[in-house]
């Protein structure tokens, strides 16, 4: 079985391939998935086995689409570098950890995997407050408890937009 480059360049995009073939060898298989194809596989085919390898091809599908949705909404959005700390309790809050904890500062996106390595892991946005992340899918962080630092910080920022911290009173608009 000779596989053509142009049969599977010629597919539309977004289709899913899978072969199904009685004359077999791991020359065409590789070539099959060198070429795009999504599985190889051999007759007799089990209807049970073909339906699951379908309902993964369409699930991949579904996938693709779905990263690529995300890719474009990423590009309209712009430089991701722009959201980070943009809120005002969020620059407060960094402003908190300086001054007041004496911490530095890295202000920077992050995926989730820094997630998994971290001790504390914490999050604030136009609440007034700030808030303990203890797992990230399933996954514990650091102990999987608020840690020291983050319990620090959300008993000053409360302070701070309850009215108790005269230093940063500025922060706060009476209403």
């Amino acid at each position: 079985m000779k596989l053509s480059s142009k049969l599977l360049g010629t597919i539309f995009i977004g289709t899913i391939v899978i072969i199904i073939t009685a004359f077999a060898s791991v020359d065409t298989a590789v070539q099959a998935m060198k070429l795009g194809a999504f599985d190889y596989i051999t007759k007799p085919v089990d209807p049970d086995k073909l339906s699951h390898l379908v309902r993964r091809a369409l699930e991949q599908r579904r996938l693709n689409r779905e990263n690529l949705q995300l890719r474009e909404t990423i590009d309209e959005l712009g430089d991701v570098d722009t959201i980070v700390g943009e809120s005002a309790p969020m620059k407060h809050v960094m402003e908190l950890v300086r001054n007041e904890l004496g911490l530095p500062i890295v202000e920077r996106p992050i995926d989730r995997t820094v997630t998994t390595i971290c001790d504390e892991f914490f999050m604030t946005g136009t609440a007034a407050q700030v808030v303990a992340v203890t797992k990230v899918d399933y996954r514990p962080i650091g102990t999987g408890a608020m840690g020291p630092v983050v319990s620090k910080l959300r008993d000053l920022f409360e302070d701070v937009v309850r009215g108790r911290s005269k230093k940063y009173s500025q922060w706060i608009t009476e209403i």
